[in-house]
């Protein structure tokens, strides 16, 4: 079952009146800042409702911009990195092209690029190497109908961050060979060591998303850094569909952006508090140590992640298998995604479905 069928099928469980708590979509699980929200709230009572740039706001742009040694000439703001990653890749695709990523991947880089008859080649990566790609291997998958290479890092499904030297050896291979790469860094500033965003060069493209550390997962807000060409494509996109971002989205967005450090701080010290208390949960289970927050990403005893996912679910907790990450089916996904009050019985549940099914 894929993961957006999954949620789907939660949905329907909770119309019959079924109790599930939701281990398997990545919400922190934590309320908007209240700065943010007085952003947003003070942009409203200012007047702030009306058609704006397709681009983005101008205070909200350089800001973006400066983040990642760029200019405002590359960066666009996006309902979500979501629509900067499918924005991206409909300018770049057509049909037959394809993308290549490291796997375990979100799934949705995949069906994006089947959405839009293309295809994505994985080239897998295994847990003794702590989830690292061989830079060569991904290299050596890519052919002439690639037309983006995509690493996201640190990782869902894992929450491990690749190695910045083999990071640096993709980058400089797609310059020399004119392909893009998109970085995206959905959980930067999620990681427990280190926080610095990528800076935006030629065929390197970055986005990011307001959902994960800023817990603004229901407002809509991301964006991308590339190039003025891509990014000039990006907002004539973004016009003939959803026309903007809302300004007071914007608004609270600038606000996260200028108090990154503290807001960000908040939501990584609850990651880890949560990951602290679900290791004890699952010790003795297989695991890579997370780099960041908030998934954990944990090999079955019994090698089959579709039947714990299942068995968790009949006792009320919904968590992920494996197989939606690129075919990594004895694992399954959870998203540390609650307060500990809720997630420690919930995690407790998952456990009992590992050992019972093992």
């Amino acid at each position: 079952m894929s993961l957006y069928k999954l949620s789907e099928r939660i949905f329907e469980l909770e119309k019959q009146g079924r109790m599930i708590v939701k281990l398997n979509i990545g919400n922190p699980g934590l309320p908007t800042p209240a700065l943010l929200v007085q952003a947003a709230e003070k942009a409203i009572a200012d007047g702030k409702t009306f058609y704006a740039s397709g681009q983005g706001e101008k205070k909200l742009l350089e800001k973006i911009a400066s983040m990642h040694g760029a200019e405002v000439k590359n960066a666009t703001v996006t309902p979500g990195s979501k629509w900067a990653i499918y924005g991206l890749m409909k300018i770049l695709l057509q049909p037959g092209d394809n993308i290549v990523t490291p796997g375990p991947f979100w799934s949705a880089f995949e069906l994006i690029a089947k959405n839009l008859g293309g295809s994505c080649k994985l080239v897998k990566t295994h847990a003794e190497d702590r989830w690292n790609f061989e830079p060569d291997a991904l290299i050596e998958a890519v052919d002439s109908k690639t037309k983006l290479i995509i690493v996201n890092s640190p990782l869902n499904p894992t929450s491990t961050e690749y190695d910045t030297k083999d990071l640096r050896a993709v980058y400089e291979y797609a310059q020399d060979k004119k392909i893009q790469v998109l970085v995206d860094e959905a959980y930067r500033d999620l990681s427990f060591q280190n926080t610095d965003l990528t800076h935006y060069e030629e065929y390197v493209n970055v986005t990011n998303t307001f959902s994960k550390a800023y817990c603004m997962s229901g407002w809509r807000a991301g964006y991308l850094v590339a190039s003025e060409e891509l990014s000039k494509k990006l907002v004539e996109l973004n016009q003939i569909t959803f026309t903007n971002v809302p300004l007071f989205t914007q608004a609270a967005m600038l606000a996260g952006l200028e108090n990154r450090q503290s807001v960000t701080k908040a939501t990584r010290d609850a990651c880890a508090s949560r990951l602290k208390m679900a290791e004890e949960v699952f010790d003795g289970i297989e695991y890579v140590k997370p780099d960041a927050g908030f998934y954990m990403f944990l090999k079955c005893p019994g090698k089959n992640g579709g039947k714990v996912a299942e068995a968790a679910l009949e006792k009320g907790v919904a968590i992920v298998p494996g197989a939606n990450f690129g075919g990594y089916n004895e694992y399954v996904r959870i998203s540390l995604s609650h307060p500990e009050a809720v997630l420690q019985p919930a995690l407790e549940k998952v456990r009992q479905a590992m050992d019972e099914n093992g």
